[in-house]
């Protein structure tokens, strides 16, 4: 039963993914923040988007363990920028930070949207 809902859970993060990687290059330019549910906390991003891209991503909260969510952030955050997409692989050992991570960022993405 744990690994289905495991399963589960990374299929609905991909559905809900998908109009992202749909609509890269179309977001508002401007900061715009977005919250996830990490491996013990809520990770606060904040995304800035120039032209329509993404250029930087920054951890304004987090109170995952450092050291652990830390790969997860040095990880996920440069893919994120060089594939101007969510669809990124979350780093092993930092499953639960990846997985807030990435839905940080996604909010902040929808935000961009708007």
């Amino acid at each position: 039963m744990r690994k289905n809902k495991g399963l589960i859970t990374l299929l609905v993060l991909v559905a809900m993914c998908l109009p992202l990687v749909a609509a890269a290059g179309s977001w508002n330019d401007g900061t715009f923040e977005g919250t996830g549910r990490g491996f013990s906390s809520i990770i606060t991003v904040a995304v800035t988007i120039e032209n329509g891209a993404i250029v930087d991503i920054e951890v304004v909260d987090s109170g995952d363990t450092p050291g652990i969510s830390d790969a997860a952030f040095e990880n996920i955050i440069p893919a994120v920028i060089e594939t101007q997409s969510v669809d990124v692989d979350t780093v092993t050992g930092a499953t639960g930070s990846s997985k807030g991570v990435i839905a940080a960022i996604t909010a902040a993405l929808e935000a961009a949207s708007k």
